[in-house]
């Protein structure tokens, strides 16, 4: 079970219903919008308090349009997003900053994110300042709070963005987003831009925080991993779609969107004797400007069927257990996916079948794949022990029995000798 599962409130903190962005493409000397890229289209979730929903995807699916769509940091098309029941959408100028000391976001890149000509000190304590909440005195030491809880010394608010590692930067952006006393933050691809080493501390340095102020994370990612690992829930996204959501440790033990067991398949495998299914999709994603009619997954799906393409695109329905699929071929009464009538189970490649290096449609992870390690040489060891014993024991065996031979024959000599 994953580590990050907690027990969470039902009330639901951020609401988003049919949340979508269209961009507009442009042509000609005036400037006319001939088509538009629906980045977005027609996204719903929740988010409840103290939870963390994780948000994966190939890259151009939507996921950082998702996220900084409900902030309002880019303005949505249409769409409702409502916080704690006050909808975000047309708030006005003024109401809208009020609440923005709840709702934060540390993004993907810790260097072009910060300010390069402004200290530490100035990126954190800007937003005290803004909002009234401390200056001077006060706000140098809410600064130094910030960042020792952060994992960085109070000294470091005299240097500069381009004097701290990559690890540490993303650290002051973090501060930032706690400067205000947030209760829910969008963490867009927070450690993607880290090496492995820096990722563990920064994911276990939001765990921490979340735990002690209880807050409440959009956790937006490519390493389905690292998602498991602190996402109470995960939601998968599709070509400007959600096709999958479930609880963390559900959705990793029976995906049923035939894309989300493609994802689960290219997740590496520490174990180079495994060899799990891997599911390569074919083709390339369509594009956005012009999305496959029905299904917009059918193009690439290896299960499709004619009504996925001819019948409109399916419901993002809830099967039950917080279990959302957007898929025809899924029994909502079993919860499985089917092809001809035929169940696919989980793990399965291509051809239907699952594989011994498989183990429920779950990926091995770097835990699985220690403690299988050592649980093999464990056995060899005690195999090669017993094996040892057992020659030791025959070889004890011969040995008396070859001593007591040899005594009775050097007897029988003796006696020759002396006759």
């Amino acid at each position: 079970m994953s580590s990050a599962l907690k027990k969470v409130e039902t009330e639901d903190l951020v609401e988003v219903t049919g949340l979508k962005k269209y961009f507009p493409i442009k042509a000609g000397l005036m400037g006319k919008t001939v088509n538009y890229v629906k980045a977005v289209d027609g996204v719903s979730f929740a988010v409840r308090p103290g939870e963390t929903l994780g948000l994966v995807g190939e890259s151009g699916c939507g996921k950082t349009t998702v996220g900084r769509s409900l902030l309002r940091l880019i303005e949505p098309t249409a769409g409702s997003v409502r916080y704690r029941g006050t909808e975000l959408i047309g708030l006005g100028r003024r109401p809208l900053r009020d609440l923005r000391r709840k709702l934060q976001i540390i993004f993907q890149d810790p260097y072009s994110s910060l300010n390069p000509r402004m200290t530490v000190e100035g990126i954190i304590g800007e937003a005290l300042t803004v909002h009234g909440l401390a200056s001077g005195k006060e706000r140098r030491r809410r600064v130094g709070e910030l960042l020792e809880r952060c994992g960085l010394s109070a000294r470091h608010m005299t240097r500069y963005p381009h004097e701290f590692s990559g690890g540490q930067r993303q650290r002051v952006g973090i501060a930032r987003a706690l400067a205000l006393e947030p209760e829910f933050i969008v963490c867009d691809e927070a450690v993607s831009a880290l090496d492995v080493s820096i990722q563990a501390q920064v994911i276990n340095l939001l765990m921490d925080i979340q735990d002690e102020m209880g807050l409440s994370y959009l956790f937006i990612a490519h390493d389905l991993s690292v998602v498991e690992h602190i996402s109470t829930r995960v939601a998968v996204m599709y070509l400007g779609r959600m096709v999958e959501m479930a609880p963390s440790e559900t959705l990793y033990e029976n995906p049923l969107h035939p894309y989300t067991r493609a994802l689960l398949s290219a997740v590496p495998t520490p174990d180079p004797t495994r060899k799990p299914n891997r599911i390569l999709l074919e083709g390339d994603v369509p594009t956005p400007i012009n999305p496959p009619a029905g299904c917009r997954f059918h193009t690439r799906c290896w299960l499709a069927e004619d009504r996925c393409k001819q019948e409109p695109a399916p419901e993002f329905k809830n099967l039950g257990k917080d279990h959302w699929v957007a898929c025809h071929l899924v029994d909502g009464k079993t919860h499985t996916l089917k092809k001809d009538g035929k169940v696919i189970p989980a793990g399965a490649g291509k051809d239907g079948k699952v594989s011994d290096a498989e183990k429920g449609g779950k990926p091995l992870t770097v835990v699985d794949a220690k403690a299988e390690h050592y649980a093999k040489v464990a056995d060899e060891k005690t195999a090669k022990e017993q094996t040892a014993k057992k020659d030791s024991a025959k070889g004890k065996s011969g040995d008396k029995s070859g001593n007591k031979s040899g005594k009775g024959k050097s007897g029988k000599q003796s006696g020759k000798g002396k006759s």
